[in-house]
């Protein structure tokens, strides 16, 4: 027990001590997360005999659920769940001793008292040593002056001791307060406000996580947390637990390899609660998450309109841990934050690829990512073989080219870096244009997809993101990615119709939306690629070969335009469409009277129709919208 809280503790022993009846109640305040709840259950714990009586108000409705809760204290067996009493209980009392026989074997296992709670519950069947605690005073749902009232009668009248907690600045926002400090001035003898103590309870939450090796690393790192917490100033013990218990999940999922990092541990941790603490305290927007977020952290560079989230965060400035690496990318924390998700791969594969790991895992240009955390002769020996390597485009990989050129942007402002900002975007530009002549660029869009959305790629994020030169570099790269997309579309366009030929269900994957990793095309405009009658002769061929498989067909036409998002990508495609339809209705008539004409039929009305009756609607919809 610390000093600050050791006369609140004082008090309450002489109080539970009394041998005659006080007629008054004791109440403990304090803020939100103080820990009063705690505080008032270490106490008894600690107690060498269990006389009192504790509920929860939080969401209490009646004084019978108050009684009901006392009730099933006083006779555990009985308020069980396979005694099913309190669900049976009626207004009124009734007093019977029952012949218990718990284990079936035909024989008395005891007798038991029965008393059914009503309003004289207390009274009647309660010694009056026993001490009453009311927790939660502000979040009843029992009107204050009535709440009030009927404790003041247990205590005045009937003789009970009793302790009052809660959050008394929150009453104060009540209607009924100048009732509730009339009633207080009667039934409260003595008010305690009760201050957190951060280490004994911190202490106490290390024995309610649930892995042994993370209750290790919390008692490593003790007075990290406790100056975490200090710095926030929000004295919440509250959203500290809750923090403790999201890292003990978490923890658990990082690889053996990171673990035995406990410098990377402690950098994890430290960021890991302030996070906690923001996000809990209201005071952190998850949706900012995708802006710089380090640099809105310490306010190192130039203001944006998050200016109070800077100030706010700016405290943790005068921690002792890299200010400039979150170690995490601002996807991942957004994910575990917002979601409550822990992508396991995505943050082990982000924690392999720190400085933690730069000497037995780190490419060059990852290590330059980190420069900060080298000395003048290893950051000049790197930075000269990460230069020789870009003059003469050794790098092939369009994601490291690009970290490579908005960190040079990035030296080059700080005079650590020969080029400026113009040379690097030109070269930059020059160099992609190298790798897409050379075939080198990805063919998907979906690899370069994190690019844009996040400005993170390989679990780093970018340098320089903000730069209008670097965003310039990044449309380059898509608009070259793009190209190398268009310039596929006819080699992909023939294999389509090869599968459509031999494997009709992944030519079915490919053209609409599934989880399958074959839908390559559900977005994108292939169909325009094949041509019409090579689609028509294709599709009877595969009709007279295997009608199941023909059926298939359908399937595609149904669900490949359900999707609004994605018919405004595929909009051009109408017009293949009606021309597919066309060549299949000729095909239809010249079948008439056969199955296979009717099955043709089949196919054209309705899922060729409808879908083209889709897209003829949308680009309606559109002209109108641009008309207007």
């Amino acid at each position: 027990m610390s000093l600050k809280n050791q006369h609140i503790h004082d008090y309450l022993s002489y109080y539970t001590g009394l041998n005659t009846r006080p007629e008054y109640a004791v109440m403990i305040k304090g803020s939100w997360g103080c820990g009063k709840t705690w505080f008032i259950t270490d106490f008894f714990n600690k107690q060498t005999s269990n006389n009192y009586l504790y509920v929860s108000l939080y969401g209490i409705s009646s004084i019978e659920e108050i009684e009901n809760e006392f009730f099933r204290q006083l006779h555990p067996i009985l308020a069980s769940k396979g005694m099913q009493v309190l669900g049976k209980l009626t207004k009124g009392v009734l007093k019977a001793t029952i012949q218990l026989d718990f284990n079936n074997d035909g024989r008395s296992d005891g007798n038991v008292g029965v008393g059914i709670p009503d309003e004289n519950l207390l009274k009647q069947n309660i010694p009056e040593e026993k001490l009453l605690v009311f927790d939660d005073i502000e979040r009843c749902a029992i009107l204050l002056p009535n709440l009030l009232g009927y404790i003041n009668q247990l205590v005045e009248h009937s003789g009970f001791k009793a302790i009052l907690i809660a959050d008394e600045a929150r009453i104060e926002e009540n209607k009924e307060y100048q009732e509730y400090k009339r009633i207080k001035e009667k039934l409260i003898g003595k008010t305690l406000e009760l201050e957190p103590e951060l280490i004994p309870a911190l202490q106490f939450f290390i024995t309610q996580l649930q892995h042994d090796e993370t209750k290790l690393i919390i008692s490593e790192n003790e007075a990290l947390i406790e100056q975490i917490y200090i710095i926030s100033k929000y004295n919440n013990l509250r959203i500290l637990r809750h923090a403790l218990l999201d890292f003990d999940r978490f923890y658990v999922m990082l690889e053996a390899e990171c673990k035995k990092k406990r410098s990377l541990v402690s950098h994890l941790l430290a960021y890991f609660l302030i996070y906690s603490f923001e996000f809990r305290s209201g005071n952190l927007d998850a949706s900012k998450l995708g802006n710089p977020i380090i640099d809105r952290f310490l306010g190192f560079r130039k203001k944006t309109e998050d200016q109070d989230q800077i100030n706010e965060l700016g405290k943790y400035s005068t921690l002792e841990i890299d200010s400039e690496d979150s170690v995490l990318t601002k996807s991942i924390w957004k994910t575990l934050f917002t979601s409550g998700l822990i992508p396991s791969d995505d943050i082990n594969e982000a924690l392999l690829n720190t400085k933690y790991f730069k000497s037995t895992k780190q490419s060059d240009w990852v290590q330059l990512l980190a420069y900060k955390s080298l000395t003048d002769p290893e950051f000049e020996s790197l930075l000269q073989g990460i230069k020789e390597k870009w003059n003469n485009k050794k790098y092939t990989d369009a994601g490291v080219v690009m970290h490579l050129a908005g960190v040079f942007m990035h030296l080059s402002e700080i005079s650590l870096y020969d080029s400026n900002e113009e040379q690097i975007l030109n070269f930059a530009k020059q160099y992609i244009d190298e790798l897409k002549n050379k075939d080198l660029l990805p063919f998907s869009s979906k690899y370069f997809d994190p690019f844009f959305d996040q400005n993170i790629c390989y679990s780093h994020e970018f340098y320089s993101s903000e730069k209008a030169s670097f965003q310039e570099l990044k449309s380059h790269l898509y608009q070259r990615i793009n190209t190398v997309l268009q310039e596929s579309y006819k080699h992909e366009a023939e294999n389509l119709i090869n599968l459509m030929r031999n494997d009709t269900g992944k030519f079915m994957r490919s053209l609409i939306l599934s989880n399958h990793e074959d839908n390559k095309f559900y977005e994108i405009p292939i169909l325009l690629e094949l041509p019409p009658q090579v689609f028509a002769n294709t599709a009877v061929a595969l009709l007279e070969a295997s009608p199941e498989q023909f059926r298939l067909l359908a399937y595609v036409f149904r669900e490949r335009y359900t999707v609004d998002a994605f018919n405004k990508k595929l909009i051009s495609e109408l017009a293949w469409l009606k021309q597919v339809t066309k060549l299949l209705e000729e095909k239809k008539q010249e079948r008439f009277g056969k199955l296979s004409g009717y099955l043709l039929g089949l196919l054209i009305a309705p899922y060729l129709q409808n879908a083209i009756a889709k897209l003829e609607l949308l680009k309606s919809s559109s002209l109108t919208e641009s008309g207007d």
